[in-house]
């Protein structure tokens, strides 16, 4: 049943089987319509197409009762002003307000519909913030932001959940002063990507983390769909994970988004981030790990078939081009593929002072050095190479060394799996010396300890190293 009422924010009778508001000043003539309705399993529908329906029908959710389910019809494109967090008691910090438990969806009459920002300034705030246990779904809605916004345009804030669904987008958000993203902050709440969901052209500000996404504070971010895409920040174009955070990326893309500094794709310092299923990760830039950086004690698990390809790190003297490890960092490969990623060293995967494992099918391959550099396929500098399965191939070192694998320093441990020599037709890594392995210093043995180098005058190898049985757990 649904039935036009006239509503006003501050007072609701409740008549029969639907409710009716009362808002503004009768006397004066300026009494608000809106339709609201019931249906099963949701208790109040609101029908909002201006600001002032939206400001009445989130109002009237914030001082109801907690365990509530809501829905809001947007009928409309309509601009918002944004909620900037203030510690002044008196000023409105949440969309909801501190109401606990509730549920609301927020979904268009027809299509699709948006809803802007207002602003042009630091001051824009962000059109969504949650809070205490509040559940918000957003289904085929877009939320379109400002540049130069001091806000992220979406907060999810602890023990709060942020799902979106079908072509839900976050767009145009862009970062003046914010440390943590222009587009979804997660700050110890959950936030969930589903189906065609879309978050673009977001940023923060030049010494920012996670562009697109940021994830702290014990936070998590399951990513089962959807695409995360021109994206800009100092560390993480796309995402940045630190403080305790956790992102889950079962499916989706990130790509083309950009870091200054580390991680074009994705950032993991202090967090974890578990990448699978069908995952992709291609196209993104950075100085370091144009694909992902793992730094600060992260932890990074690659496994089923997910992908890295076709990143860079495209500074004059930038490494890893998939891959970056470095400051006790780890990364263990257990499936999945890094491919035709470009840096000067270590094309695929670099390691500086982290600990890097393969198992299993992972495969790191066709990864080229633009400039002559060294380590087609993993660049060890310092650090732990633990190689157990999988296969590194096809990689091309041009006139360098190491075309499957360079160490400069650090301990190579080859228990199991194939690195490609000469004489493998397509699949043989190229390189000036040692189209396998070249050992510059630091160990490289096999798993019983006996050293990978048979002969004492030379640091290259350039037969294929393969069928080691696994030692390891």
């Amino acid at each position: 049943m649904k039935i036009k009422k006239k509503i006003l924010f501050c007072s609701l009778l409740f008549v029969s089987c639907f409710f009716l508001f009362k808002c503004g000043n009768p006397m004066m003539g300026n009494e608000l319509e809106i339709f609201i309705e019931e249906r099963n399993n949701i208790e109040i529908v609101f029908y909002v197409g201006s600001e002032i329906e939206w400001l009445s029908a989130t109002g009237f959710i914030s001082s109801g009762e907690s365990g509530k389910k809501y829905a809001i019809i947007i009928t409309g494109n309509f601009d918002i002003d944004g909620i900037v967090y203030s510690t002044d008691p008196n000023s409105k910090n949440f969309t909801f307000d501190s109401v606990t438990g509730i549920t609301v969806t927020i979904k268009p009459d027809t299509g699709s519909r948006t809803l802007n920002l207002k602003g042009t300034g630091p001051s824009s705030g962000s059109i969504i913030r949650l809070n205490n246990t509040q559940t918000l779904n957003i289904e085929n809605i877009t939320l379109k932001g400002v540049d130069n916004n001091n806000h992220s345009l979406v907060y999810v804030g602890d023990g709060s959940q942020l799902t979106m669904r079908g072509l839900s987008s976050i767009t145009g958000n862009k970062g003046n002063g914010t440390a943590y993203s222009g587009g979804v902050h997660v700050d110890g709440g959950i936030f969930i990507m589903q189906g065609s969901a879309k978050i673009d052209n977001c940023g923060t500000a030049s010494g920012g983390y996670g562009g697109g996404v940021y994830v702290g504070n014990d936070g998590t971010f399951t990513m089962d769909g959807g695409t995360i895409e021109d994206c800009e920040a100092k560390y993480g174009g796309g995402v940045g994970i630190a403080e305790g955070g956790t992102f889950i990326m079962n499916n989706g893309t990130i790509s083309e988004n950009t870091a200054t500094d580390d991680g074009g794709g994705v950032f993991v310092g202090k967090g974890t981030f578990t990448m699978r299923g069908s995952a992709k990760i291609y196209e993104c830039t950075a100085n370091m790990g144009g694909g992902v950086a793992v730094l600060s004690e992260g932890t990074f698990t690659m496994r089923g078939s997910a992908e890295i390809y076709e990143c860079t790190a495209e500074n004059p003297s930038g490494n890893g081009g998939g891959v970056y490890v470095g400051n006790d960092g780890t990364f263990t490969m257990n499936g999945g593929t890094i491919s035709k990623n470009i840096a000067i060293d270590g094309c695929g995967v670099y390691v500086n002072d982290g600990i890097f494992t393969m198992r299993g099918d992972s495969t790191i391959e066709s990864n080229i050095s633009r400039t002559n550099g060294n380590g087609g396929g993993v660049y060890l500098n310092a650090g732990i190479f633990d190689m157990y399965g999988g296969k590194i191939l096809r990689n091309d070192a041009g006139t360098g060394k190491g075309g499957g694998l360079y160490i400069a320093g650090g301990n190579f441990f080859m228990h199991g799996g194939t690195i490609y020599g000469e004489d493998e037709g397509e699949n043989s890594n190229t390189a000036n010396e040692g189209k396998s392995l070249y050992l510059a210093s630091g160990t490289a043995k096999y798993g019983d300890g006996t050293e990978i180098l048979e002969d004492p005058e030379t640091d290259a190898v350039e037969r294929t190293l393969r069928d080691i049985p696994a030692t390891g757990p």
